[in-house]
């Protein structure tokens, strides 16, 4: 698992979405996509707190190659990084099984979903994350090929998304938590 490193607009933003989803007739699959550092997984463990009965399906888990031979295809032809990099079947057949799930993930808003979040985020907070949790360099050249590619797939999946938030929580919701 990654280094879980939790800031403030995350226990918001967490709210936020735990709020909605609790209010909702049918929130029985949630999902929380964005760029990488946006704070997904952060986010997602801080739901299930507040919502136990929510399990938390990361998408990473879920790549059809190891990460060696996801590089190796990724160098040979980098529009391979993206949505067919994913096992959706393994993906489907987990969720059908499951009550309450939270996906979270770059791509989880491609999936069915009774309620949708997208984490606004950029290339430069992507190298700034990468950075401060120890990923592979971020400032290797080929890595951004890859962070500005996945961040294309992302925002087209953004759309989708029946919530969009941004890195900073608006000032309405912080002047409600008063």
């Amino acid at each position: 698992m990654d280094n879980i490193i939790y800031k403030p607009q995350h226990y918001l933003k967490a709210d936020i979405i735990a709020r909605i989803a609790d209010t909702m007739s049918k929130s029985d699959v949630i999902t929380i996509g964005g760029s990488a550092g946006t704070g997904k997984t952060e986010i997602a463990l801080l739901i299930q707190e507040v919502l136990p009965e929510y399990e938390i399906v990361r998408l990473d888990r879920f790549y059809r190659r190891n990460r060696a031979d996801r590089e190796f295809v990724r160098r040979e032809d980098i529009g391979t990084v993206g949505i067919p990099e994913m096992n959706w079947e393994a993906i489907n057949i987990l969720l059908d099984s499951m009550d309450k799930v939270i996906v979270e993930g770059l791509y989880a808003n491609f999936l069915p979903a009774d309620f949708k979040v997208h984490l606004e985020g950029t290339t430069k907070e992507t190298y700034e994350f990468r950075k401060e949790r120890m990923k592979e360099d971020p400032d290797d050249e080929f890595r951004k090929k890859v962070v500005e590619r996945e961040h294309k797939v992302v925002e087209k999946l953004r759309e989708k998304a029946h919530l969009k938030l941004g890195w900073e929580v608006p000032e309405l919701w912080k002047r409600g938590k008063k």
